[in-house]
C-alpha cells in the first residue's frame, strides 16, 4: 500500500504544470473522429497582454497547447503562425484539423477564431523522434558576442535597461533579465538593425518549454526595434505578421537566454530573427 501511495505520489509530481502550461490550457468542446476535426477553447488571460492586445508569442502557444492534445507522436519539431488580425480577450475557439499523419509523424493545422472570425493560424509538425542530435549547450559555439553570466548575477529590469519595465508590468510572473552590453538600440542611420539579449524565466522557475519558446520568441521585440518616427517604442504594441519557431532540442531546466537581431526591411516592416539557448 504505501509502495502505491508513494508512486501516485511521484506520478502527480512528474505531472505538475508548469505556469505557461496551466494559462494556455485548451479544453475540449467537440470532435469529429471521422473528419478528423476538433474543436477547443482557450481562456486569454490579461496578463499576457501588450498595449491592451494578447501577445502573439502567447496566442502561439495556445494553438500548439491544443495540437499537442491531438497528436499521437510527442516531439514538436517546427511551427509557423500567420497572424490574420488582432486578438481580444474574449475566449479563443481553435479547430484543429490532421492534415497528415503516419506511423513517424504527425502535421497539424489550428485555426484561432473569435465571433466567427479567423485571427490567427498555426502549422505544426510533430515527430516520434528528435530531428537533430542531443547536444549540451557548451558544446555549441555561440555566434554572437554574449559574455558568459549567471542569471543570478544580473539585476533586474529596471535597472539595465530603463523603460523596458513598461512592457513588462503587466507579466508580473515573468522575471526577465537583460545582459549588460549585449543590448543595441535600433540604428537608423548605421545599419537599420537592432539587437537584443536578456534571460527569461517563468516565477515558477521554469522555461515552459515548446510553450514557452513561442511566448518568449515573439515577447522582446521592442528590444531590439525602436522607431520613434512610427511611434514603436518600449511598450507599444508592434504586430508581427508571421512567426516560423525551429525547435532543435530540449531545453534545461530554469532560465533561458533569448537573443534577438531585428532588421528593417521597409519603413514598416522589420525581420527578427531570435535565437534560444538553454
Amino acid at each position: 500500500i504505501l509502495l502505491v501511495i508513494y508512486l501516485l505520489t511521484f506520478l502527480g509530481e512528474a505531472r505538475k504544470m508548469s505556469r505557461i502550461e496551466k494559462d494556455t490550457l485548451p479544453i475540449k468542446i467537440s470532435a469529429d473522429e471521422e473528419k478528423r476535426i476538433y474543436c477547443f477553447r482557450v481562456d486569454l488571460l490579461q496578463g499576457y497582454c501588450i498595449g491592451g492586445v494578447p501577445n502573439g508569442g502567447y496566442i502561439s502557444a495556445c494553438c500548439v497547447a491544443a495540437m499537442k492534445c491531438v497528436s499521437k507522436h510527442p516531439i514538436l519539431v517546427v511551427t509557423t503562425s500567420v497572424y490574420l488580425n488582432r486578438c481580444s480577450l474574449e475566449p479563443l475557439d481553435i479547430i484543429v484539423n490532421v492534415l497528415r499523419e503516419t506511423k513517424r509523424q504527425t502535421i497539424l493545422e489550428a485555426r484561432g477564431v473569435q465571433n466567427g472570425e479567423n485571427k490567427f493560424k498555426v502549422t505544426a509538425f510533430f515527430s516520434v523522434q528528435a530531428t537533430t542530435e542531443q547536444k549540451a549547450i557548451t558544446t555549441v559555439r555561440r555566434p554572437y558576442p554574449v559574455p558568459y553570466v549567471k542569471f543570478s548575477d544580473l539585476t533586474n529590469v529596471s535597472t539595465e535597461m530603463p523603460g523596458f519595465k513598461d512592457i513588462i508590468r503587466f507579466i508580473d510572473f515573468v522575471d526577465m533579465r537583460p545582459i549588460p552590453g549585449c543590448s543595441i538600440p535600433f540604428n537608423e542611420e548605421k545599419d537599420r538593425q537592432g539587437v537584443s539579449s536578456c534571460f527569461f524565466v517563468f516565477d515558477d522557475g521554469s522555461n515552459g518549454e515548446e510553450l514557452g519558446f513561442h511566448f518568449f520568441g515573439d515577447s522582446p521585440q521592442p528590444a531590439a526595434i525602436t522607431l520613434p518616427e512610427l511611434k514603436i517604442t518600449y511598450g507599444t504594441w508592434f504586430p508581427t505578421l508571421e512567426y516560423t519557431v525551429q525547435i532543435l532540442s530540449r531545453p534545461a531546466p530554469g532560465p533561458i537566454l533569448v537573443y534577438h537581431t531585428c532588421t528593417l526591411i521597409t519603413e514598416s516592416r522589420g525581420c527578427l530573427e531570435g535565437e534560444i539557448w538553454a
